[in-house]
């Protein structure tokens, strides 16, 4: 055999071995919890309180209200952190205005709270009796499953 057959076959032989392995790779993989992707929140409520078919218009529409409020008061919040971190560059930074600048956005902040509190007291009012009990056991989980996957907002980027 010549040298170039023997390189040719043992191409091969690397070729097959390496398909081989991902065929058995592919065939046993098992998911891993963080391969699952969450259900969207509104699918959550749907589902955990049994909304019927009125009861969904109605969440439909209270939701996109509060879509419309929140990604009003999320743009205040990224306006006032760009100005924030905009201070970081001066020599010496602006402290009062660093402090003002904190006070609204702990303001807004707040009033994102209200919203999602008020969009929850629209929700339960949306219930029947039946689906209180439901709703209380959603309320155990709202922190959880509508939150940011926890992590802290970031500055903003220099565009």
């Amino acid at each position: 055999m010549t040298k170039t057959k023997i390189l040719y076959s043992i191409i091969g032989l690397l070729v097959v071995l390496n398909t081989c392995i991902l065929v058995v790779g592919l065939i046993n993989h098992q998911p891993r919890p963080d391969d699952f992707r969450p259900e969207n929140p509104k699918d959550i409520i749907v589902s955990r309180l049994n909304l019927d078919a009125e009861q969904q218009i109605q969440f439909e529409k209270s939701m996109h209200e509060h879509q419309a409020k929140i990604e009003k008061l999320d743009d205040s919040i990224r306006s006032i952190r760009t100005q924030l971190y905009h201070l970081l560059p001066n020599r010496t930074p602006d402290l009062a205005r660093k402090k003002e600048l904190i006070a609204q956005y702990m303001g807004i902040q707040a009033q994102v709270e209200e919203t999602h509190w008020q969009h929850f007291i629209e929700i339960k009012q949306l219930c029947h009796p039946n689906q209180l009990a439901d709703f209380a056991r959603l309320t155990d989980d709202i922190s959880q499953l509508f939150s940011k996957r926890g992590h802290p907002p970031h500055p903003p980027r220099n565009e």
